[in-house]
């Protein structure tokens, strides 16, 4: 019995994705095709173009909107995409989305719902919960966003002198802390309330400003601030 793959040269030429993106370009082809130029190889049972197929099926049945946002576990459970192939797609996937960021886009995040409509697509699909803080200036221009801890508030490894490491080597002025829930509830917890008012005495001491904290979920958000869960002398 052999053991070759199904090979993308076994289709008509003109149905190959190497030789359609040469001859009409990469805006011609469609998510599978592109999708099976990064996958490369397929299955004895299937070409990589099947295989592309299928990762979109499975990815959209997961995520509905944007199957960049799937866990890895999700695509290593795909058969015919193991560790190696899953982890070489969310490289591609997360270099898309930062290179669909402009560098030289100023983002401006002076309230709550500013900094919701920045955080939805980074948080709102994650499985587990993320910690996030914001980096603005005196003007309240995001510098730089960073992933400090993934787990809950509750059990993850991290300290809120840790929180302000980057924000003081970016020269920060503010902060915005974020997490996402994924159970669905925004309502902040006990753990979410007393780390919150820990990280914003760090923060007075440094003479960088906690200005809010905000907890994400699929489909709805809370800030802290504005719903009086802050210290009252922040």
């Amino acid at each position: 019995m052999s053991n070759s793959r199904l090979t993308m040269k076994m289709l008509p030429f003109s149905e190959r994705p190497y030789e359609k993106f040469e001859r009409c370009g990469a805006s011609a082809l469609t998510e599978a095709e592109l999708l099976a130029i990064i996958i490369k190889n397929g299955t004895k049972e299937e070409t990589a173009l099947q295989l592309a197929e299928r990762v979109l099926v499975k990815c959209e049945r997961e995520k509905k909107f944007s199957f960049e946002q799937v866990s890895l576990n999700c695509l290593k459970e795909i058969k015919g995409i193991g560790r190696v192939k899953a982890i070489q797609l969310k490289a591609v996937f997360e270099l898309s989305k930062r290179f669909n960021r402009s560098r030289d886009e100023i983002i401006h995040i002076n309230n709550p719902r500013q900094a919701y409509d920045y955080l939805m697509g980074e948080l709102k699909y994650e499985r587990q919960e993320h910690i996030k803080v914001l980096m603005l200036d005196v003007k309240s221009n995001l510098i730089k966003a960073e992933t400090v801890a993934i787990g809950s508030i509750s059990e993850v490894g991290i300290t809120p002198r840790e929180i302000f490491k980057k924000p003081v080597e970016f020269s920060a002025a503010n902060i915005i802390l974020a997490h996402n829930h994924p159970s669905g509830d925004a309502t902040p917890s006990e753990a979410d309330i007393s780390f919150t008012e820990k990280v914003a005495f760090v923060g007075k001491v440094l003479g960088i400003s906690l200005v809010d904290h905000i907890v994400v979920t699929d489909n709805s958000w809370c800030s802290m601030r504005k719903e009086g869960l802050f210290p009252k002398d922040l």
